[in-house]
């Protein structure tokens, strides 16, 4: 695998039983990600692009194929490498922001490290950089209930990178939003992703965001479309 790429998917199937037949989700899937480069996975609904994801950070495993990050195969993860994978190796961001009601902004986006047991100090000065990064630093303060629809998958992204992760997992960042929220956060994962040098790999359904990404690769059915 060359040091150019961060992920190398080889072969990669998920098949998963249905109450009568197996069914196949992803089939000899074959694709490399650029190191700090942007990567949109596009398609119809159904064609397995979250399936995708969710095997690339590691909170699924496939059926038959291999999964290499930075050389290493992810099959071959103890599970608590595994976790740490997913704690510090990759953020998530997801159509639906998963923030926590019950804390404000800035705890929402420490909790990772929080969780951690790194000291209070370091984490909120690591938060309050990630969200001045997404121009929340005014909000910090706020119960995320107050928040609108944008403000949150903006806190959701700054939670994503306070681990300074490698790679970013975004899955229909801005499915959930109106047209002008979709335009303030797809020029905000563009902008981290040159800033941060984070690799970013998107799924979409949202054919402007995918077209600010470098490379695109297109499912239907399971399957790449060359």
């Amino acid at each position: 695998m060359s040091e150019q790429c961060v992920y190398e998917i080889v072969d990669l199937s998920k098949e998963v039983q249905g109450p009568k037949t197996t069914l196949t989700i992803l089939q000899d899937i074959s694709f490399k990600v650029a190191r700090e480069g942007s990567l949109a996975i596009v398609g119809a609904s159904g064609s397995g692009k979250t399936t995708l994801l969710h095997l690339m950070g590691g909170l699924d495993s496939q059926t038959r194929g291999r999964i290499f990050f930075n050389n290493r195969d992810l099959s071959t993860f103890s599970a608590t490498e595994k976790a740490n994978f997913r704690n510090k190796k990759v953020g998530f961001v997801f159509q639906f922001h998963h923030l926590l009601p019950e804390f404000n902004t800035l705890e929402n986006v420490a909790m990772p490290c929080l969780i951690q047991g790194r000291s209070k100090k370091e984490v909120q000065k690591r938060a309050r950089e990630m969200l001045e990064l997404v121009g929340l630093q005014d909000q910090e303060k706020q119960p995320v209930s107050t928040l609108s629809g944008g403000e949150r998958q903006l806190t959701a992204i700054a939670r994503a990178l306070v681990q300074k992760p490698e790679v970013i997992l975004a899955d229909e960042p801005t499915g959930n939003l109106d047209a002008e929220n979709q335009k303030r956060v797809g020029s905000l994962l563009v902008r981290l992703n040159r800033v941060l040098r984070t690799t970013l790999v998107v799924v979409t359904h949202n054919l402007e965001l995918a077209e600010l990404m470098q490379d695109r690769i297109q499912l239907r059915a399971g399957e790449v479309l060359t």
